[in-house]
């Protein structure tokens, strides 16, 4: 469902890029069993894929504002990680 009716400044843009960015770096690390925030040595299995769901469903949503799907960024890296988080949700439960 697209989101049309939300404007953005450059700046804003910038700061959903970035936690857009933050985003792919959460999940890419849990997928690669580094991440160390989140008191992740202590999550069990059901509790990482939670983490991860809701990163892969914030991107989702950032991913679903008109101005962000319509900036030149490329969007390959976002994509790419709800692919992945998707697949490690589904091989992990």
């Amino acid at each position: 469902m697209s989101r049309p009716e939300l404007t953005f400044t450059a700046e804003e843009l910038t700061q959903l890029y970035s936690s857009c960015n933050d985003s792919v770096t959460l999940i890419n690390g849990v997928i690669a069993d580094n991440w160390i925030y989140n008191d992740y040595a202590n999550l069990n299995q059901t509790e990482k894929n939670a983490l991860v769901d809701r990163f892969v469903k914030g991107l989702e949503t950032r991913m679903d504002i008109d101005a962000i799907a319509a900036d030149a960024t490329s969007k390959t890296p976002f994509t790419n990680a709800i692919a992945a988080g998707k697949t490690y949700i589904a091989d992990n439960s």
